[in-house]
């Protein structure tokens, strides 16, 4: 199945059914756009499970694009989404307290699942990030201009750094790891292990996992500290303050919503390994697992392999599965073999030559060597891995404050995103010069 054109293409993120249900969920029960001035409480939104495309409404997100809210409703809103960041953290420590009792009190489940849609809720309200983007481009100002924010993602990337450092010397020699350093990678995978997770996807970070990002950070230039450390700007603006919080409170609810997903995958690996594997529970919805877990039924089947589309769809009367349609991957509707440049806007300044990789998987990320160009359909925070061996980002979707923006600024490496194709029309293998001065990616032949 096609999405209709009616539709946009605003997000791709490849994730379980799980997540996908929790989150429509909260933003369906809890949005309240109308709230803002908008003429709808709720988008709606099409998640096909195939591909991980996530669709809106146009017309909502057309209205979304063009509303540019007052100073003060601005300041209600990022109010808004730090109250409701600070609940979940608080709930979080409440529910970690308690996760060797849910296997006898079902209420800690239907709790954890609770929350966490209450949390889910606030993910849509940072599309109002969509008028401050327009906004500052009608401006002229420079997605550089907004500055790093500092998260758990951010400090992790610092320490890794650090630790890079610090057991130089060890990580060029091809030995057992020392005791002071397995200590520190296991502090370090206490400490920030869950944001390996995907939401309810993916797995905490191993020891082996942070030895190789060490390697790979091994090798990053060292960052201009004159420029990262100062406060000047060419602009004053309150929406270059707006962005820059907005886009914190959305990085921290991500790492929130990981954590949370981090301690019940805790909860049922040591809790329920006797009656269900973690990974059967991903492509069930909400109250089918708590079913599973409270009843110690069998996991109902759920073919998520075949060649068929499952596709959640939110709108008035609430979150839909739909399964068993038949669904087409998105045609090309041009030959690839003739576009030899692409444009898209430019996210972090830089111009570098190099070999492209595909990602449309962060599992992908492995193919990924130093040097290369890593061209995917958006990122998130599981594309680490590749970001810190690939010299480029090159993204179809995403604005100034999306997360290959915001990486790529963190790490000084170019980056050029909404290009709209560049997964359509680059392969691996190619070679491309990266011209994130110009918002410019360019195919390179024997000639060049």
């Amino acid at each position: 199945m096609e999405i209709p054109p009616k539709y946009e293409l605003l997000v791709n993120h490849k994730s379980d059914l799980l997540s996908q249900d929790l989150i429509l969920t909260g933003i369906y029960q809890f949005s309240n756009f109308k709230d803002f001035g908008l003429s709808f409480n709720f988008p709606y939104i099409i998640y096909n499970h195939k591909n991980g495309d996530i669709s809106w409404l146009k017309k909502h997100v057309d209205e979304l694009r063009t509303t540019l809210l007052s100073n003060s409703e601005y300041e209600k809103l990022i109010s808004e989404l730090k109250q409701n960041l600070s609940d979940h953290k608080a709930y979080l420590e409440k529910f970690k307290a308690k996760l060797h009792l849910a296997r006898n009190d079902t209420r800690i489940i239907i709790e954890f699942f609770d929350q966490s849609i209450k949390a889910a809720s606030s993910i849509s309200r940072h599309m109002f990030e969509l008028a401050i983007g327009e906004e500052l481009k009608r401006l002229d100002i420079s997605p550089k201009e907004i500055k790093s924010v500092r998260t758990e993602t951010t400090k992790a990337s610092e320490e890794l750094k650090m630790l890079s450092k610090e057991f130089s010397d060890e990580l060029k020699k091809e030995c057992d790891l020392s005791n002071n350093l397995s200590k520190r990678l296991r502090d370090f995978c206490q400490k920030y292990g869950y944001l390996g997770m995907k939401h309810f996807l993916g797995r905490p970070w191993s020891v082996s996992d942070i030895y190789q990002m060490l390697q790979d950070v091994a090798d990053q230039p060292e960052r201009d500290e004159e420029e990262s450390s100062s406060d000047k700007r060419e602009h004053e603006s309150p929406y270059l303050e707006f962005a820059e919080e907005i886009l914190r409170l959305r990085t921290e609810k991500w790492e929130s919503m990981c954590r949370g997903t981090y301690l019940f995958r805790e909860m049922v690996v040591n809790h329920f390994s006797d009656i269900v594997k973690y990974d059967d529970l991903l492509e069930l919805r909400m109250d089918e697992v708590i079913n599973v877990l409270s009843s110690g039924n069998p996991c109902p089947k759920r073919d998520c392999d075949s060649n068929n589309s499952i596709l959640f769809s939110l709108h008035d009367k609430g979150v839909e599965l739909i399964t068993n349609m038949i669904s087409e991957d998105r045609k090309m509707d041009f030959d690839r073999n003739i576009i030899s440049e692409i444009r898209g806007q430019p996210a972090c300044s830089g111009k570098v030559i190099g070999k492209v990789k595909v990602v449309l998987d962060p599992k992908e990320c492995s193919k990924i060597e130093k040097g290369d160009i890593l061209v995917a359909t958006m990122s998130t925070p599981d594309f680490l891995f590749g970001m810190f061996k690939a010299a480029a980002f090159v993204t179809d979707i995403g604005g100034m404050t999306c997360h290959a923006a915001i990486v790529a600024r963190e790490m000084k490496k170019p980056c050029v995103i909404g290009t709209e194709i560049a997964t359509k029309v680059l392969k691996d293998g190619d070679m491309v010069e990266v011209d994130a001065e110009k918002g410019v990616v360019r195919k390179l032949t024997l000639e060049d």
